[in-house]
């Protein structure tokens, strides 16, 4: 079902190790490539993006009939007008969601897996399939093989080598990580990695608010990717009251606009959703920005989807 892709041989490509939230953020959306283009009916395209100029099946209206047809605009030569035409199609992508169990006894309660469907669907993809793998690498490697799907979401398992499998099955299927690691709070452990077939996958840390920082940073843009969009841009606003990383490192806060200034809302540990709930935005903080005032400073805003 999956092309081969050629992946470049180059230093972008090589990753020694975590790296800064922005260049992780343009590596997930450069990793994809625009789907191959399919007809849908005009109802189901919301959302969707097309690949060429639509063509309107006749001429709307099929005479001539406007009081005036339009002005001549011209300097020392008259310009010349043209109107083209072509072929519609439409762009969309899929996911599959893998979830690591926990290798403990007894059932481990999801908060992640029921959030996911929507910033996903507003991201222009769709969760074709959703199922539950054991938390060791040959598990986890089966079911990341098996997936059908452009971009494949696994949560959990993404941390710590000696007890989180991901890696060493991302290894094993072929797929050593674009992106091993970001230095972000929350998120940290996030990882992507491409198949052979050309088939992405996005690890997801397994704590719901870092889950969901993973997701806006990296699974967004490679969906924006797979629909030949550009990666958006994030506009700047003031913050103020930021959280600091005492680490140096990024960090993304929930947020609500407050006459166009970013206010945290609380509840940013990874493991909370209550202040994502209430929140329009993640208010991303680098480490170089630089104080606006007292207890302000500057921060670029990731939306969260409603």
């Amino acid at each position: 079902m999956f092309d081969q892709v050629a992946r470049p041989v180059d230093p972008w490509w090589s990753v020694p190790g975590p790296m800064p939230w922005a260049e992780a953020r343009l590596r997930a959306h450069r990793a994809a490539r625009p789907l191959h283009p399919h007809r849908l009916r005009v109802g189901d395209a919301l959302g969707a993006v097309l690949a060429a100029p639509l063509v309107a099946a006749m001429p709307l209206p099929d005479a001539d009939c406007a009081a005036t047809d339009g002005y001549a605009v011209c300097e020392r030569d008259p310009w010349r007008l043209r109107w083209t035409v072509g072929a519609g199609r439409l762009l969309s992508g899929e996911a599959v969601l893998t979830v690591a169990g926990a290798s403990v006894p007894g059932a481990l309660s999801d908060a992640v897996a029921p959030m996911l469907p929507g910033p996903i669907a507003a991201a222009g993809g769709v969760v074709t399939d959703a199922v539950r793998a054991p938390d060791g690498c040959a598990g986890l490697a089966a079911a990341i093989d098996a997936a059908d799907a452009e971009l494949v979401l696994v949560r959990g398992s993404a941390s710590a080598p000696r007890t989180d499998r991901l890696r060493e099955a991302l290894a094993a299927v072929g797929a050593p990580p674009i992106v091993d690691g970001v230095w972000c709070r929350p998120g940290g452990s996030q990882v992507l990695a491409v198949l052979g077939d050309g088939r992405i996958v996005a690890g997801l840390p397994g704590d719901p608010l870092a889950a969901l920082t993973a997701l806006l940073t990296l699974a967004a843009p490679v969906l924006a990717g797979l629909q030949g969009r550009p990666l958006p841009d994030l506009q700047r606003r003031y913050a103020s009251r930021m959280p600091a990383d005492p680490a140096g490192w990024t960090r993304l806060v929930p947020a609500r606009l407050r006459d166009s200034v970013a206010e945290p809302v609380g509840h940013h540990g990874p493991a909370m959703l209550r202040g994502a709930a209430s929140a329009e935005a993640l208010a991303v903080i680098d480490p170089s920005a630089a104080p606006a005032g007292p207890q302000l400073t500057t921060a670029r805003i990731l939306p969260i989807p409603a």
